[in-house]
């Protein structure tokens, strides 16, 4: 069922659909993941786990969103348009005293933002969230990015993004422990590359998401349930080489994948190489890394069968009747309504 939340974050349970918009370009909408208080940023084929930046403006409320064509480099380019000012403010009646807390980062937004989006939810960096809630582990990234960014405390932080609770104040206690030299020294290859998303209301929060992960969803043909028993796989290339293999897996109904890792501005191609009983083999999906948990879906459409009609005399002893011109309509198979079509 649905958890209950006095937070303003946008809701959406598993029984609803993502909303998806056709939009072009840099341009994203906001809407909810099946995770309470979870920000999406999403457009026809893209969804990214997102975070908001600055606590004194508005949480977005299904707002348009573009993508910020670069991303600051020094604190001072941070402080003009992405951190809220420092010094004292009020906020829905309350006084609260903006600075920033980047000891642990070399006093260095990327750094902070880096090494909380490895660690936080949904990277998991080192494992470190495993024993906690998907709601507690994305309340407690959210609030210590407000913390690191706008000194918010661990209760105000964690009240707003719904989860000011033991075990959220346990993740957060374990997240803002990690410095940037323990995530030098975990993440492995590459970075963690970040985005900006500017709102097209400046009332609201900018919201930032990193490069690092994606999520696949094996989907039949209505988009409805996720699919058991297909077999797939993640290339780095297009001649799908063994080298160029990524990860291999067989789809469980009601649990997505993850792969971590990915590289940004990668192309990457996801293919079913054996498809579950009834259904037939998916076109290739390719995608470019581009987003933190980005979603990456795949649809199986169903086996085609043929189907022999014969028009029949009403004898005693039936026969085959030549020349009869037949309609098919409102002809359903397995739910799905096809096309009419005329037999003779």
């Amino acid at each position: 069922g649905t958890m209950e939340f006095t937070s303003p974050y946008i809701r959406m349970t598993t029984d609803e659909e993502y909303t998806l918009l056709n939009l072009q370009g840099s341009t994203y909408k906001t809407t909810g993941l099946s995770i309470d208080n979870t920000y999406l940023l999403s457009t026809s084929s893209s969804k990214f786990t997102t975070y908001c930046l600055e606590w004194l403006k508005n949480v977005p409320s299904s707002d348009y969103y573009n993508l910020a064509s670069s991303v600051p480099t020094t604190l001072a380019e941070w402080e003009a348009e992405y951190l809220d000012a420092t010094g004292s403010h009020t906020k829905n009646g309350s006084t609260f005293t903006i600075s920033r807390n980047l000891t642990n980062y070399d006093n260095d937004v990327t750094k902070a933002l880096q090494t909380i989006l490895f660690y936080g939810y949904p990277n998991n960096g080192t494992g470190l969230l495993d024993e906690y809630s998907d709601d507690d582990a994305y309340a407690a990234t959210q609030a210590l990015i407000w913390h690191v960014l706008s000194n918010i405390s661990r209760s105000a932080g964690l009240n707003e993004a719904g989860s000011d609770n033991e075990a959220g104040q346990d993740a957060y206690d374990l997240l803002a422990a990690k410095t940037y030299a323990d995530y030098t020294a975990d993440k492995g290859t590459g970075d963690i590359s970040l985005s900006l998303y500017d709102p097209e209301d400046d009332t609201v929060q900018h919201m930032v998401n990193g490069n690092y992960s994606a999520t696949f969803t094996k989907y039949d043909v209505t988009g409805t349930s996720e699919l058991a028993g297909a077999y797939l796989a993640v290339y780095s290339s297009s001649t799908l080489s063994d080298s160029s293999l990524i990860d291999d897996w067989t789809s469980v109904a009601g649990k997505s994948h993850r792969i971590t890792g990915l590289t940004p501005g990668q192309t990457y191609y996801m293919i079913e190489i054996t498809a579950p009983a009834g259904y037939e083999i998916a076109e290739t999906v390719s995608f470019v890394a581009g987003g933190f948990n980005q979603h990456v879906e795949m649809y199986d459409d169903y086996a085609t069968h043929t189907i022999t009609v014969n028009k029949m005399d009403d004898a005693t002893t039936p026969a085959r009747v030549a020349g009869a011109v037949l309609t098919t309509t409102h002809l359903k198979v397995r739910g799905l309504r096809l096309p009419c079509s005329s037999l003779q």
